[in-house]
């Protein structure tokens, strides 16, 4: 299962990405993308990088590059957005794209641990909360990076 890290950025250059996929993806990880130049620094930062270059009708390289899982985000981002919302403001965008991240990276809990989550102390931050694989016998686990616990459910 994928999870969303996202956030309103000024722009899309190398000079704005790249320090976020440092912050939030692990070096030697495996990293998808479209053919976005500002991703082209990706191989020489340690990461193992994949393209799909959708410009020549490429969407799935050697049947395991694809990005379909962060597409599939954005595209239920716009239909929560025109179905629900119909309209946001730039002022509040990240809220919104907070909820999206949220609902996202808990779309395989049960509705009642959805609740019990969003009732912790990270509530009003739920872009930071991640769900994590435990090796234990809870039903799911969560990391807040806010306050650096683990919750069990």
């Amino acid at each position: 299962m994928s999870y969303v890290h996202a956030m309103v950025v000024g722009n899309t250059k190398k000079d704005t990405l790249v320090p976020i996929i440092s912050q939030f993806v692990e070096e030697g990880t495996t990293v998808f993308t479209d053919e976005l130049n500002a991703y082209n620094a990706l191989d020489s930062m340690g990461y193992n990088h994949k393209v799909c270059d959708h410009g020549q009708l490429q969407f799935v390289v050697d049947g395991e590059v694809y990005t379909n899982n962060i597409e599939g985000f954005w595209s239920h981002f716009r239909r929560m957005i025109t179905g629900c919302y119909h309209d946001v403001s730039d002022e509040h965008l990240q809220s919104y794209i907070d909820e999206a991240v949220y609902r996202w990276n808990t779309r395989k809990a049960s509705q009642s641990i959805r609740e019990r989550i969003f009732h912790k102390p990270c509530q009003s931050l739920s872009h930071h909360i991640f769900p994590i694989t435990n090796s234990h016998s809870c039903d799911f686990c969560i990391y807040c990076t806010v306050n650096s616990v683990f919750y069990c459910f």
